[in-house]
């Protein structure tokens, strides 16, 4: 199952992931909106450097099971992983954390500044893993 998959590939689509993320949440772009949104003052705001471990590990179990998807779904290229991503991402995953976010309350702002992040990680994520792939089935 793993021999089909470009490992460098999956590293660095989850450093590159992580690395977007701090960007995106920096105090440059969305941070200060994005906590005051949420009701929370930004030195009450926990940087617990755990998490960021722990959410590394989950990127690269996602990675790797969509480096591994892709092929079978057809997706050859980085064009065709970028429109399946950001397609999985409106159809699949906006809707759901749209309900979990709705029911706990949480502010349209930060869902917006949240799905704008993963939009652009999918794309990211679709862009590396269809275009750095091993080519068993040729």
């Amino acid at each position: 199952m793993f021999s089909s998959i470009n490992h460098k590939a999956v590293i660095i689509t989850a450093i590159g992931v992580q690395i977007l993320h701090f960007i995106w949440y920096s105090p440059y772009l969305f941070f200060d909106s994005w906590i005051k949104a949420q009701g929370i003052l930004s030195e009450d705001y926990s940087r617990d450097g755990i998490l960021f471990f722990y959410s590394t590990i989950a990127m690269l179990l996602s990675a790797y099971f969509i480096a591994w998807l892709l092929p079978r779904l057809g997706i050859i290229n980085g064009a065709q992983g970028i429109q399946f991503m950001i397609l999985f991402m409106f159809f699949g995953v906006a809707p759901i954390i749209f309900t979990y976010y709705s029911f706990l309350h949480i502010s349209y702002k930060v869902y917006l500044i949240d799905m704008g992040n993963l939009l652009i990680n999918a794309a990211f994520i679709g862009y590396i893993l269809g275009s750095w792939q091993k080519h068993p089935y040729h």
